[in-house]
């Protein structure tokens, strides 16, 4: 939308939840503890169920 209309249609609440995605994906990746792993996913899912 940025490209098509030359403004940004988000708001800072869903630019940070966005940004936090992010982190939480690659906090995901690099994450070698079988149980915290278990606990970023669940984050990482409810965070895209909500917003995504």
């Amino acid at each position: 939308m940025r490209n098509d209309f030359q403004g940004d249609f988000y708001n800072d609440y869903a630019k940070r939840a966005y940004q936090q995605y992010l982190d939480l994906k690659k906090r995901l990746q690099v994450e070698t503890e079988p149980q915290r792993k278990r606990e970023l996913l669940s984050e990482l899912t409810q965070l895209g169920d909500k917003y995504f």
